[in-house]
Formats: structure tokens, C-alpha cells, sequence
């Protein structure tokens, strides 16, 4: 299990008891757990609204012959909160049976992507990025923090499997024939130099070979796994490169860094709790972050760094763009000239209070709109929206 899933879930549940709701959480490791929410979902139907991970709490499985489609039969709202691109093979949850389901993704381009694909045609769907974890510090003591700060510049995020060979076609199926395999490279060639997601990439590298249509779109899709993997991992280890070159030192959290072969000036630190990793980013003073492929969506380590009183250097996205202003609440670079646009780290290194102004600036607008509270309203709004279109169809309003 992801190590940031529960902490993030205890957050949203936070939330929604924090707008006057009753919560009950149930950890779908546990079979008692389980046992005692079937009960109140099937017997006593008191559950108004159910929400999980991915497809976690969809399935309960009693033996290799019965497993129990929990939502399959029931009115009961559903929502799969999706944790990655819906064509990483560990992201499921959203062609999962519930009679009422609402998916979230993390990037607007998966809105195509689901309909590109023909996936939860009968399925709700809308965008939301995860929500940022507060520190239970206010912004002055997060201030004061940083004038004792451990850490200068954090970078947190595993190294993300071999790049060396380029993507590992095979790993997700049947190698590329030779004509197949030069769209593809195209593909990964956009991403390793434009800040697009892999759907926008490959909806403009078949656009511009005359084929636009979904069944083109569906075939490159088969390979997007392989892409994805690849191209994580080339841009961390890219931009982790790009600092170290450029004389930034930095403090890396996360697994696999050990044997990336890095230029000098590198502190590994391992994988450590996501709990830890809150405490780290209240005494960072810039945090630098990869969006993981969600160039028109956000990671959450964006809003729980400003939450944290860091300054976030972020790979661009087109959501970001439109939530922060560039230069003033966040600072956001391009793989084209991505040398150039960090050079804005030993500055905000260097002048306390220029760096103090922008934290301070991001610190209001994510706090008045990026944490999990904000997270939970959109989800009950989405509830109550669908509840009402259901209805309206039914006939019954």
C-alpha cells in the first residue's frame, strides 16, 4: 500500500467531520473491518455515502470463490478517489460494478482519456487533485521553523525503476512492431522535452501523422504503462541531474537514489513515513517537485509544501498555472530550459525575506482552497449534484 494512502484518508475524513458529518472509517486489511461495514451498508443502511481508494473497499473477498461486488446492488453513492493515471496498472477502481459511482483523476487530460478509451461510460467522473495535509503549525511558527532549518532544498519521490534501456515495452505486453515503435518513440521524445502529459502527447504526435481518430488513440494506448513508467523516472532523475549540476545541493527522500549514479552533492535519505516526510517539508525551505505526468492536473506534495511553509519549484503545469501566479506564489519550469529556470533556487536561498514573501503568498491561497476540507466539500457536492441528476432521469422530481 502507498504509504501516503491512509494518512491522506484520515485528512479527508477529517474534513468531512469537520462539516458536521458522522464518520466511520474502516480499513479494508482488516477482515473484521470489512465484515462490520457490509453489515451497516447491506443490513442496517445507514451509509449515505462511501468513499475509498482506487477500487479499495469495492471488492470483499471471503474465499478464491466468493467475492462480493459490494456496491453492485446497492443505491448507497460510491467514490473512487483515483491515485494515478487511470492507465497505470496499479490505478483501478474506476470500471468497477456500483450501481452509483463517482470517479476522481488527478489530470483534466483523463477526462479524454476515459472517453477516448470508451471507459465508465455510465460512471460520474470529475477532476480533483489530491488535496495538501497541514502541519498544525501556523504560519508564523513555520516561519520561525525555517531560520533552524535542517534542509535547504528537498527533493521527495523514489528514483522510479531503470531508465537505462529505455521503456520496457515487453513488461506490459507484446513488443512494438517497427512502425508502431517510431509513433512511440515520438511519443516519449515530446515528453523528455515538453511538459505534457502522456495523453496530450500522444494525442499530438498521432494528430500530426493524420490520425485522429479514437481507434488510433485506443492502439497507442495499449503502450502508455510502459510510457509512463519510463518517463517518471527519466524526468526525476533529469531534473535531480539538472539541480546538482547547477551547484544547488539537495536533500533526496524517496527509494532507488542510491544507485542513480548522481553528480556531487546529493544527501540520500531513503524512503521514511509520510508523517516524517510533513516534518521535513515544515523545515525546508524550497521544496522542488516533479508532477509525475500530471501536467494539466497537480501532484498533492505541491499544496502539503505550501501548507508546510516551503517555496515549491515545480515542473509546469497548466492547472498549477491557472490556481498560483507564477514568480509570486510558485515557481514552475519547463525540459527545455530547465537549467536557466532553477537559477531562482539560490535566490530565494539567499534572500530570506523575498523567500518569505512568496510563502507567504501561496501559504493564503492554498489554504483557502488546496486542503483535504476543500477536497471533502467538492466530493459532497458531487454526491448531492449526481443524487439529484439520477433522480431528475428517474422521473422522480
Amino acid at each position: 500500500m502507498h504509504p501516503a494512502i491512509y494518512p491522506n484518508m484520515q485528512s479527508l475524513a477529517a474534513g468531512i467531520a469537520d462539516m458536521g458529518h458522522n464518520v466511520i472509517t474502516c480499513n479494508t486489511a482488516e477482515p473484521e473491518e470489512i465484515r462490520a461495514a457490509l453489515s451497516l451498508l447491506r443490513e442496517n443502511q445507514i451509509i449515505d455515502l462511501s468513499i475509498g481508494v482506487n477500487a479499495m473497499g469495492m471488492h470483499i473477498k471471503y474465499s478464491d470463490d466468493q467475492i462480493v461486488d459490494v456496491y453492485a446492488d446497492l443505491d448507497v453513492p460510491h467514490i473512487s478517489i483515483l491515485l494515478d493515471e487511470p492507465f497505470n496498472p496499479y490505478c483501478n477502481g474506476y470500471a468497477d460494478a456500483a450501481r452509483y459511482h463517482i470517479v476522481t483523476y488527478l489530470d483534466r487530460t483523463d477526462k479524454e482519456y476515459f472517453s477516448r478509451m470508451d471507459l465508465s461510460v455510465d460512471k460520474y467522473k470529475m477532476f480533483m487533485p489530491l488535496g495538501g495535509t497541514v502541519s498544525g503549525l501556523s504560519l508564523e511558527e513555520l516561519l520561525e521553523r525555517k531560520k533552524q532549518s535542517s534542509y535547504e532544498v528537498v527533493f521527495s519521490a523514489g528514483a522510479f525503476g531503470d531508465i537505462r534501456q529505455g521503456p520496457e515495452w515487453e513488461k506490459f505486453g507484446v513488443l512494438p512492431s517497427h512502425y508502431m515503435l517510431n509513433m512511440l518513440e515520438d511519443i516519449v521524445y515530446l515528453l523528455q522535452n515538453e511538459p505534457l502529459s502522456v495523453v496530450a502527447a500522444a494525442d499530438k504526435v498521432l494528430a500530426a501523422r493524420g490520425m485522429a481518430e479514437d481507434n488510433y488513440f485506443q492502439a497507442a494506448a495499449y503502450y502508455f504503462p510502459a510510457i509512463l513508467c519510463y518517463i517518471k523516472g527519466w524526468r526525476r532523475r533529469k531534473l535531480v541531474a539538472e539541480l546538482l549540476r547547477n551547484g544547488i545541493a539537495l536533500d533526496i527522500f524517496g527509494d532507488g537514489w542510491e544507485v542513480a549514479d548522481l553528480p556531487h552533492g546529493a544527501k540520500l535519505h531513503g524512503a521514511i513515513a509520510y508523517e516524517g516526510m510533513l516534518q521535513v517539508m515544515a523545515e525546508a525551505k524550497v521544496v522542488v517537485n516533479d508532477e509525475a505526468v500530471f501536467n494539466d492536473g497537480a501532484h498533492d506534495r505541491v499544496f502539503t509544501a505550501m501548507l508546510n511553509g516551503a517555496v515549491v519549484v515545480s515542473e509546469y503545469s497548466a492547472y498549477l498555472a491557472e490556481e498560483f501566479v507564477q514568480n509570486r506564489d510558485i515557481f514552475m519550469f519547463g525540459w527545455q530550459d530547465i537549467g536557466e529556470q532553477l537559477q531562482v533556487i539560490p535566490h530565494l536561498l539567499s534572500d530570506d525575506g523575498y523567500r518569505e514573501g512568496i510563502v507567504c503568498s501561496a501559504y493564503g491561497r492554498t489554504i483557502n482552497r488546496h486542503t483535504w476540507r476543500h477536497r471533502a466539500e467538492r466530493l459532497l457536492e458531487a454526491a448531492e449534484l449526481t443524487k439529484f441528476s439520477r433522480d431528475m432521469r428517474a422521473g422522480k422530481i
